[in-house]
């Protein structure tokens, strides 16, 4: 290398290293995670949406709300009626989100009214949420 190309080299260089310092800099402040679930309102969300299904509400009519609110529970989604819950426990916290213990008294399609345990996941932010778990407790 000639004396006339090092300041083209160290040019470069430290273009190169101007970039990779921007780079680790843009995404160093990217977008926050989500705050936790805020207990309370979780609670509140809860017993909303278990108190629309033993009224015999849709499931999917939470969707038009304002604010909306999206509730996966596969019982009431196949047509099963809730005729008593009764919540067991203070919110956990799990991951982001809330966790409930619930029994349910949901009478099936054609069937009998059964007891059963059920988790519930509610999320309060950035979207409202209450999905039940899989399995119980």
């Amino acid at each position: 290398m000639t004396r006339k190309d090092a300041p083209v080299s160290i040019q470069r260089m430290c273009s190169a290293l101007f970039g990779v310092a921007a780079g680790l800099l843009i995404g160093c402040n990217g977008p926050s995670p989500p705050e936790p679930s805020d207990p309370a309102a979780g609670r509140a969300l809860l017993e909303k949406s278990l108190e629309a299904w033993k009224r015999g509400d849709s499931v999917d009519a939470f969707k038009q709300a304002e604010p909306s609110l999206t509730v996966i529970e596969w019982s009431w989604k196949k047509g099963g009626k809730l005729v008593n819950y009764e919540i067991q426990n203070d919110p956990e916290h799990f991951g982001y989100d809330v966790r409930f213990k619930v029994k349910l008294t949901v009478q099936e399609p054609g069937g009998s009214a059964k007891q059963q345990k059920a988790l519930y996941n509610v999320c309060t932010t950035p979207a409202l949420v209450v999905k039940r778990a899989e399995g119980g407790w």
